[in-house]
């Protein structure tokens, strides 16, 4: 693959340690320049990653009843990043049909 510098990228493989240490992505691939020492991944390279940071955070969540109501969890790692704790308030907005967007107060 050729780089930014016009240099030729080799493939290379790397375990990569996210939330220190507690997920190891095993062998994920990028290119290395040898000419400038640049170092870059295509966003297939970077989706693949990705969906495993989403599943390790659980993000893909489905909705679940309470009562008469149909609830949505949001995970701890998202609870704790922006300080969601029970009774804290919320707005919903209607982006568009597939978009929620949650304002926190």
């Amino acid at each position: 693959m050729k780089c930014f510098c016009g240099g030729s990228a080799a493939l290379q493989f790397e375990d990569i340690g996210l939330f220190e240490g507690k997920l190891i992505l095993k062998d994920q691939p990028f290119y290395h320049c040898p000419k400038c020492g640049e170092n870059f991944s295509t966003s297939k390279q970077v989706s693949k990653g990705a969906d495993e940071v989403r599943k390790f955070l659980g993000l893909d969540r489905k909705f679940i009843s309470t009562g008469g109501s149909i609830a949505a969890t949001i995970p701890p790692v998202l609870a704790k990043q922006h300080g969601i704790k029970k009774g804290k308030k919320f707005r919903l907005v209607s982006e568009s049909p597939k978009k929620l967007a949650i304002i926190l107060e």
